[in-house]
């Protein structure tokens, strides 16, 4: 993985942002990444204020321009997602918690 951090760093300097996200989406593709793939996951999800978290498998289109699909290894509730959990008014569940997280690219 370092190796190809550093090949991704060489890219980025060499080329504009379009053509290294390119080419590195390419080569997580030689690597067996989810590039132009749909995945399916796990997230804890509330569908409603003060409800219990769900573990729900949802689906993730394929990333657009400028994004990247990670796989997350670590993840945590931070305040401001037990805040938004909490709101009697909240208007936009289910919301997906974690955003706090580690984890490793899996395609550009």
């Amino acid at each position: 993985m370092k190796d190809i951090v550093k090949i991704g760093c060489r890219i980025m300097e060499a080329f504009n942002e379009e053509s290294a996200m390119k080419v590195l989406n390419e080569r997580f593709q030689r690597l067996g990444g989810t590039a132009g793939k749909v995945i399916t996951c796990k997230a804890a999800m509330a569908w409603g204020a003060k409800q219990p978290l769900a573990i729900e498998e949802v689906q993730v289109d394929p990333p657009n321009s400028m994004e990247v699909h990670i796989k997350i290894i670590h993840t945590s509730l931070c305040h401001s997602d037990l805040t938004f959990w909490m709101l009697e008014d909240a208007q936009q569940f289910p919301p997906i918690f974690g955003h706090e997280a580690t984890g490793i690219v899996e395609s550009v």
